[in-house]
């Protein structure tokens, strides 16, 4: 007998989606099984930070075999709500202020949520986790700078990319992990956390990645940014000249922050990402970028 999540679904709906497997396989993880496939096995994940809750919504939808993207949709699909603890707790980190997308290395102890994550993943051929950020942002890929990764990145709708963002990390997200193996994995921020139009882009690029023979054309040329430098508060109490946002452009030079008499200025021309208030004095309160040639 076929199973599935259909939950409460009407007899109508049922017998429509009655072919449909939407398998759990462990905790918060499922599995969609095409009955005619491609061989293709990919994932798609959600809610690694538990306050991100776009990605966590559109991960949700996706666990029910009525939702529209399934209709004709041949991969294997293996579907991921990163961390439940700190989703149960609708913060960033669980408990313990673990960030999970810190977690993921090949030493990973086999009873934490990362390794049962990495199980789940392994043998699958790509990765999209989904992401949304606390100041606005253009969608915006985190991947490795190779040709494969952008052009994935502009086909799921990205007009942007950051490479290198292990310079400030280390590889230590889920996607390096994957990225690793030899499979294809990207990061996806889709916009700002609490930000209607960062649903519509994360559901977007999930029926794009599920529904690879349409024909999707970028609506503009992807932008690639290489992760130059952190830049560090200048002092305590220190605040931006301007609203900057994620991506926002600036010029080598350019006065970013002041505390009292301290100023932060821009290293290079390019853009600045990860703005954020409140950091000590000495620590990183932005990232510079430049144009990846």
């Amino acid at each position: 007998m076929l199973q599935s999540l259909s939950g409460g679904v009407s007899s109508s709906k049922s017998h429509r989606y009655a072919w449909i497997m939407i398998l759990p396989v462990d905790e918060e993880i499922w599995r969609y099984t095409p009955t005619k496939g491609t061989g293709e096995r990919i994932a798609i994940v959600g809610g690694m930070h538990g306050d991100e809750v776009e990605g966590i919504r559109l991960l949700r939808g996706l666990t029910e075999p009525e939702h529209p993207f399934w209709s004709g949709c041949t991969q294997e699909v293996t579907l991921v709500l990163g961390h439940p603890a700190a989703i149960e707790r609708g913060r960033r980190e669980g408990p313990g202020g673990l960030d999970l997308n810190r977690a993921f290395t090949s030493q990973s102890d086999h009873s934490d949520r990362a390794a049962v994550i990495q199980r789940a993943l392994t043998g699958v051929s790509v990765v999209l986790d989904i992401h949304q950020t606390h100041r606005a942002i253009e969608p915006c890929a985190v991947c490795p700078p190779t040709a494969a990764h952008l052009q994935l990145a502009s086909r799921l709708g990205a007009v942007q990319a950051v490479t290198g963002a292990e310079r400030l990390y280390g590889s230590k997200m889920l996607t390096d992990w994957v990225n690793a193996q030899g499979q294809m994995g990207l990061t996806l921020e889709t916009g700002q956390s609490g930000d209607e139009s960062a649903f519509l882009v994360a559901e977007k690029a999930v029926r794009r990645l599920l529904h690879p023979s349409e024909d999707f054309q970028p609506a503009q040329p992807l932008r690639v940014w290489r992760v130059l430098e952190p830049l560090l508060a200048p002092g305590p109490d220190y605040v931006f000249v301007r609203d900057f946002i994620n991506g926002s452009l600036v010029r080598e030079g350019e006065l970013i922050a002041t505390s009292g008499p301290k100023e932060l200025r821009a290293s290079a021309d390019g853009a600045i990402f990860l703005p954020r208030l409140g950091q000590k004095s000495g620590h990183p309160c932005c990232v510079q970028v430049i144009a990846d040639a």
